[in-house]
This record gives C-alpha cells, structure tokens and sequence, in this order.
C-alpha cells in the first residue's frame, strides 16, 4: 500500500507540474508594437504678391499609418484630408494670396491610426508689398509713336 501511494503521490506531482509549465507559457504577455509619432517636415517657404498662387508642401511620416491631415489657416480650417494608412507622403496645396496687412499662418498636424498627432508644424506665408509705381510728368506736345507701360503713372 505504501508503494502504490508513493506512486500516486509521484503521479500527482507530475501532472501538477506539467499543468503549472503550461500554464505558464501561455501566460505570455502580447508584444505590443509602440509607434512613433508622425512628423511633419514643410518643403520651401512661401511669399508673393497679393493674387499670386504659392503652393503649400510638406513631407509627413507616418511608422504607424497615416490616417489623417488637417490643415488650418489662421486657426481655422483650410484643408483635411483621410487616408488608408500610407507611411510617407507629400502633401501639397494650392493657395492664393490675399490682401496685404493681414498676415497668413497654415498649421499642419498629422494623425496616425494610433490616433498619435504630430506636433503642429507652421507655415508662414511672406506677404510682400506691390512696388510703387514711377510717377512720370508729361509735358508739351505729344507726337509720333509713344509707348505707354504699365509699371508707370503718366501725368
């Protein structure tokens, strides 16, 4: 009897063993992949005359998935734009500028599919002012073939 008992207390054991080596193993814990966050870099700078189109450009990189841009002009929207995942891409946008004195800002900011924003990244636009016109005084008589140009006030 001892013998069979000693054998069932080895037995026993063993099973118990097992179960806790298993049990243990699949105890793993899930590797989680940590992304960084996107960032974007702006391409150029911007400046023109009232009316003239510049082009706004970014490069954006996204480890994890680009899922969204959101462009703001002065703080409020200008431009949004979804995407399927892509890992880098060049945003651009056309733009017209507007009257001078009043000073133009784009902020861009890029969402990945960890829903991880990127730092806001400014793009100033350089407003430049129109040069004056040349004020030219017309005297006397006016004869023959006489060339008039834009850049200039004739008086």
């Amino acid at each position: 009897m001892k013998k069979t008992q000693f054998s069932s207390i080895k037995t026993l054991a063993a099973i118990v063993t097992i179960a806790i080596t298993l049990f243990a193993s699949s105890c793993k814990k899930d590797e989680v992949t940590v992304y960084p966050v996107p960032t974007v870099s702006p391409v150029g700078s911007l400046s023109g005359l009232p009316g003239a189109v510049v082009t706004l450009k970014a490069s954006i990189n996204a480890p994890a998935g680009l899922k969204s841009i959101t462009v703001l002009k002065n703080g409020a929207a200008f431009d949004s734009k979804s995407y399927a995942g892509e890992t880098a891409i060049e945003y651009t946008k056309d733009y017209t500028i507007e009257n001078i004195g009043t000073p133009v800002n784009f902020t861009i900011v890029a969402v990945d599919k960890e829903n991880q924003a990127s730092e806001l990244v400014l793009l100033p636009v350089a407003i430049t002012a129109i040069p004056p016109k040349t004020v030219v005084e017309v005297k006397g008589t006016l004869e023959g073939n006489i060339s008039w140009t834009a850049d200039k006030i004739y008086k």
